[in-house]
């Protein structure tokens, strides 16, 4: 009995690891495409944190990179050190414990807030609006792969470079929906 159930759990274990592997490659080959699409070089899809820096430069978001590292950095050491307290003594409980959770949940919270951000201006950037921006949130490796082979989808730049190559364009916006009887530059 514990025999078959030993082979049923290892099936599973192989079945998700080659879930997990697929998937792996369908999102390098699509963030390939997408740097390609971009004016970056593909192998870069390829290196993990030069990566993510550039979905960061790509979405016009590179100044939130480094919150998001130092954020991850901050959330690995308190639980890290929370592991340890609790491996040492499994009944302790302390104001610094709750002070590292609650440091954890923080740090977890600024995270998520900066790749939202960030996936957000990877759908401007490439023309897209919310639909593409969920996508991208829940099925990122099909989004990749879409977004870098999709003739249809092209690369606009970040939201940021419009703005700046337009400065009037918070006016105009402004102008335009404060009467809306008036025409927008006839």
């Amino acid at each position: 009995m514990a025999m078959a159930a030993a082979s049923g759990l290892a099936t599973i274990f192989v079945i998700v690891c080659i879930v997990i592997i697929a998937a792996s490659l369908v999102c390098i080959v699509g963030l390939w495409k997408m740097f390609e699409k971009a004016g970056y070089a593909g192998w870069k899809s390829l290196i993990p944190i030069l990566n993510v820096y550039i979905m960061f430069e790509i979405s016009g978001n590179k100044k939130l990179f480094p919150v998001l590292i130092v954020s991850d950095i901050v959330y690995l050491i308190s639980m890290i050190w929370r592991s340890v307290i609790y491996a040492s003594d499994p009944s302790a409980s302390s104001p610094f414990l709750t002070a590292l959770a609650v440091l954890g949940v923080i740090s977890a919270v600024v995270m998520f807030i900066v790749v939202l951000k960030m996936l957000a201006g990877l759908a401007v950037a490439f023309g897209q609006g919310m639909l593409w921006f969920f996508l991208l949130l829940f099925f990122a490796p099909i989004a990749f792969v879409i977004m870098g082979f999709s003739s249809s989808i092209n690369f606009n730049g970040p939201l940021s470079s419009f703005k700046d190559a337009n400065p009037d364009y918070a006016e105009d916006t402004k102008s335009r929906f404060e009467n809306p009887y008036t025409s927008y530059k006839d």
